[in-house]
């Protein structure tokens, strides 16, 4: 199909009955899959916890490194059937104890055995995510609807070097295209579609003849939803006229975000992308109603930062997202040799493996927020300390008072409450498991 043909199906698609279908890998692949993983699992127990099969019944003792290791391995990996020796499990149930300063050592096997990435793995999947997913936008842009940019700017964990375990997760934005001339693209009013703009929110015009396709209002105003809805179309287009249908699905799992989470098949396995269409901010532009940043109190950033901000789809509003931001934010911190992101990535771990493994109270973002929170208050020579096991217990404590109280202000907009939405008995259960692990 020409260029000069891809307009008439492009509208077919917009204005038909037609919905992505979400493919499925072949079922027994999948199981065999899960199989292999369950018995590396065990293996990987074995390895860890320095028993070799064979040897398993033979009493041992538990160093302050072993003891630290195993109370996160028994939290990972309690669905297996995994025993220990009589012996161990006795010491186990003397050590309810706080750790030792010893305990560092622990910390430290865990952030090179369970936290850091293998260089040469993480590249080789991300050249081939990125690839694959700049050749999917590339095609919307050039044959579907040239709205949508023809780059993807990178975003998320692995970008910010706040990645852990294995990089299986990539975030990228999708900027949308706007005329040059037009700058005016916030509308700062409390008012908007359905009323008073939520804390956080703001309304976004957009130029007349922009709109090829029903994505604006009737006083032009870009409908987050529709922009969404339109650009998961595109995406399923781009998939099968590509024939990746092997290679790239949907995955099974309901919107709800501004992110479209697609599986990409690399050599290393099933990664999850996500694609968020995005409206990019200028340096020259007014900040956002609710922005409170920079301050000149903070005690960072050292060097020069643009406030750049940027919005992506919620529903009837476009959400301030401030993700290149903080890349950019978190591009140099550790250059003076401290240990912010070893402090955050390991607490990011800790996070997934014993404190909320889904993430569905403490999010990777909340992490974060507590970590830029510290970064303002702490002055860099705090962070260039040898005793950098002080830093996490800091950072640990700083998370343990936020969901006590029920609150953790969004860094760039105060008045926005992270954990507003989470439910008390949740946040006290979370609270709880953060207090048991630290205290056996």
């Amino acid at each position: 199909m020409d260029v000069a043909d891809s307009s008439d199906t492009t509208a077919t698609l917009i204005f038909g009955q037609f919905r992505p279908q979400t493919r499925r890998f072949d079922r027994n692949r999948i199981q065999q899959h899960d199989r292999f993983k369950r018995q590396r699992g065990l293996e990987k127990i074995q390895r860890d916890m320095n028993l070799p099969m064979n040897q398993r019944q033979q009493p041992q003792i538990l160093s302050d490194s072993m003891f630290l290791k195993y109370k996160v391995l028994k939290e990972k990996y309690k669905g297996y059937e995994f025993v220990l020796p009589a012996s161990m499990q006795e010491q186990w149930i003397e050590e309810q104890r706080m750790l030792p300063p010893e305990a560092v050592t622990g910390l430290g096997n865990y952030f090179a055995d369970e936290v850091q990435l293998v260089p040469e793995e993480a590249v080789v999947t991300e050249t081939e995510v990125s690839t694959k997913i700049r050749q999917i936008v590339r095609y919307i842009h050039h044959r579907l609807d040239d709205r949508f940019g023809e780059d993807i700017i990178p975003a998320g964990g692995y970008y910010q070097g706040l990645k852990v375990g294995a990089a299986n997760e990539f975030d990228f934005m999708v900027p949308l295209v706007f005329p040059m001339h037009h700058t005016e693209r916030v509308v700062t009013s409390r008012l908007g579609v359905g009323g008073a703009i939520p804390v956080g929110y703001c309304a976004i015009s957009a130029p007349a003849g922009w709109d090829k396709a029903p994505l604006l209002t009737e006083s032009g105003l870009v409908i987050p939803k529709k922009v969404k809805d339109v650009f998961i179309q595109h995406i399923a287009k781009a998939i099968e006229d590509l024939g990746e249908q092997g290679v790239v699905t949907f995955a099974n799992e309901p919107i709800h975000g501004p992110a479209i989470t697609l599986q990409v098949l690399t050599s290393r396995g099933l990664v999850d992308v996500d694609l968020v269409p995005t409206i990019l901010g200028k340096e020259n532009d007014r900040s956002p109603p609710g922005v409170r940043w920079p301050r000149h109190s903070a005690m960072w950033p050292s060097m020069a930062v643009s406030a750049v901000f940027d919005f992506v789809p919620k529903d009837l509003y476009w959400h301030i997202s401030t993700a290149r931001l903080e890349t950019e934010l978190l591009r140099h911190i550790d250059d003076d040799g401290g240990c912010r992101k070893k402090c955050q990535r390991i607490l990011k771990k800790l996070r997934e493996d014993v404190f909320d493994h889904n993430g569905e109270i403490i999010s990777s973002y909340h992490l974060k927020t507590v970590l830029f929170w510290n970064l303002e208050k702490c002055p860099p020579e705090y962070w260039r300390r040898t005793d950098w096991l002080s830093c996490f217990n800091d950072m640990l404590k700083e998370l343990k008072q936020c969901i006590n109280e029920g609150w953790l202000s969004h860094y760039f907009i105060p008045e926005l409450n992270l954990l507003e939405k989470k439910r008390r008995g949740s946040l006290y259960s979370k609270h709880a498991k953060i207090d048991h692990w630290i205290s056996t």
